[in-house]
């Protein structure tokens, strides 16, 4: 859990994963305005331990994982002082155990921070609610050996065979926001050292053509694609 892996049984999430691993089987699907939110249909072993598992998304990126105590089936608004003490104790022993001492104590729990994100636990006194969050940081980026932190959030992320390309971008769309890498980790290129823009426009999505060509969706209506492995545009269109 140190690096942001969360070994759910035969799910594996990891910074920047794609929802689409998840399954209907095992999990009830809610779609809201800010993401879908999986809820699972029973309790997950993590590290030993039984957890009832609510998973938050973003532009189909996995953002938060919330673990609530398997104890009496998620059921806390009848729980004892006492008992609601011991599954706290229970998640901050949780928490000591996997990923030893946190970076600070909290009136809630316990906290651990780090690049790519936060774990914390926590305890709600008004709806006697309890659990753990591990909290995905939407700026980080880890390829190969190598991280980024951008100063805007990641919106995609496209794997080709030995390129991968990530869009950001916040609330306002920004220029220049298109950039590829290597699978080592280094930049190799940013979208507007391919265009011949004079007035360069931000980009809404990414989307992968092929297993060399990326499509990019600008701003203004234009569509463009590129061959990731030579870095060249390719093809430009018109979509207004």
């Amino acid at each position: 859990m140190k690096n942001g892996l969360i070994k759910l049984e035969n799910y594996q999430i990891t910074p920047l994963c794609k929802s689409d691993i998840l399954s209907e089987n095992d999990f009830q699907i809610i779609n809201s305005k800010s993401g879908k939110v999986f809820i699972s249909k029973r309790p997950f072993e993590l590290q030993k331990s039984k957890f009832w598992i609510t998973i938050y998304c973003k532009d189909n990126l996995i953002n938060k994982v919330e673990l609530k105590n398997n104890s009496n089936n998620r059921n806390y608004s009848d729980l004892s002082d006492q008992l609601i003490d011991k599954l706290q104790k229970d998640n901050i022993d949780f928490l000591f155990r996997c990923l030893g001492a946190p970076s600070k104590k909290t009136i809630s729990g316990v906290e651990y921070s780090y690049d790519w994100g936060k774990v914390f636990s926590y305890f709600d006194n008004k709806s006697a609610d309890i659990g753990i969050v591990i909290q995905y940081n939407d700026k980080y980026l880890q390829i190969g050996n190598k991280s980024y932190i951008f100063n805007h959030a990641i919106r995609k992320v496209i794997k080709f065979k030995s390129r991968v390309v990530v869009l950001i971008y916040d609330d306002l769309i920004i220029t220049n926001n298109v950039i590829a890498f290597d699978n080592e980790g280094n930049q190799l290129w940013k979208i507007n050292d391919l265009l011949d823009c004079k007035k360069p426009m931000g980009n809404v999505n990414i989307g992968k053509d092929n297993d060399k060509v990326l499509s990019v969706i600008s701003a203004a209506g234009l569509e463009y694609k590129i061959n990731v492995e030579i870095a060249k545009l390719v093809e430009k269109l018109y979509l207004k």
